[in-house]
């Protein structure tokens, strides 16, 4: 028990309370619809720096899990996340199916037209900046966490054999 109050655990909150401040960051770093868009997403950084504390989650994760190598709460987590992820992208799909839509009657209204070219640029591509608040917000941010503990989970598995 020593262990998991000490270091790890304190990594653990401050890499945590780090992501989801870079996270609303980022999500705020958003295009509105209509509005000229820059040449480059200002929020590239910050996805980069997010991949790299991701694996340092995935290694602080395995460090507080590696313990308890197989235990039945270590399978029931990884089913919980399983079925989180499930439930999480199929809301993160509505949300973006929702927020295309709002930008085609968005256009519509302006311009009395829509243009798909436009809509699918600004829509489909992991890079635009319309897309930041649809890919960084709340529910993101825990399917990233989750993920760095179902990736521990199978590590520990994994090694643990």
């Amino acid at each position: 028990m020593k262990k998991l109050l000490g270091r790890p655990t304190s990594l653990l909150i401050i890499i945590t309370v780090l992501v989801f401040a870079m996270f609303l960051q980022v999500g705020s770093m958003s295009t509105l619809p209509g509005q000229q868009v820059d040449s480059v997403n200002r929020a590239l950084p910050f996805m980069v720096l997010l991949i790299g504390l991701f694996f340092y989650l995935v290694y602080i994760w395995y460090e507080l899990l590696r313990p308890y190598v197989l235990g039945h709460w270590l399978i029931i987590s990884a089913i919980f996340v399983s079925v989180h992820w499930g439930i999480a992208i199929s809301y993160q799909q509505k949300s973006i199916e929702q927020y295309r839509q709002q930008i085609v009657d968005l256009f519509e209204s302006q311009f009395g037209y829509i243009d798909w070219d436009y809509i699918d640029s600004v829509t489909t591509l992991f890079l635009s900046s319309h897309m930041n608040h649809q890919l960084y917000n709340v529910n993101t941010f825990l399917m990233y966490m989750s993920l760095s503990f179902f990736t521990s989970i199978v590590l520990v598995y994994k090694l643990g054999e």
